[in-house]
């Protein structure tokens, strides 16, 4: 459902295989997109859980600039329409999401990039430069692919 079911997975094998080991784990873990929310069951028997915000990583690490846009996936999956049409508003512009019942086809986004600079001189987002995406976009254009 979520694709979180190795969390299920490493718990069982730390239960059958390691029970003397100390189990250190994000209370947020026990939300319902993890493990299908059976995180708690599943650790009900381990005596060695530990609890801890401190190891909970808010932001996603492979986007941490995405915080609202991981929001908006977990309000999906959590089925938490009002929030998540809340969150689309704001990301819509930053984020561009396809809906499309297409069963064959692909569509390919290469951003244009952020060229803004703050006020001290610094890019925003020196990772989002217009040069990395230019050459990519202008060789999809040559080889044929439309603009939608």
């Amino acid at each position: 459902m979520s694709g979180e079911a190795g969390i299920s997975e490493w718990i069982a094998a730390v239960n059958d295989k390691f029970p003397h080991w100390k189990v250190y784990i994000s209370p947020k873990l026990t939300d319902a997109e993890y493990a299908e929310g059976q995180v708690n069951e599943l650790l009900d028997s381990n005596s060695n859980v530990t609890y801890s915000d401190d190891l909970h990583l808010a932001v996603s690490l492979r986007s941490y600039r995405a915080e609202k846009l991981s929001a908006f996936v977990h309000q999906q999956l959590s089925l938490d329409k009002e929030a998540a049409a809340a969150t689309y508003r704001e990301i819509k512009d930053r984020y561009p999401i396809v809906l499309t019942r297409a069963r064959v086809g692909m569509v390919i986004c290469v951003p244009a990039g952020n060229a803004n600079k703050t006020p001290s001189g610094f890019w925003e987002d020196s990772t989002r430069l217009p040069e990395f995406y230019d050459g990519t976009y202008r060789y999809l254009k040559e080889v044929g692919v439309e603009e939608i």
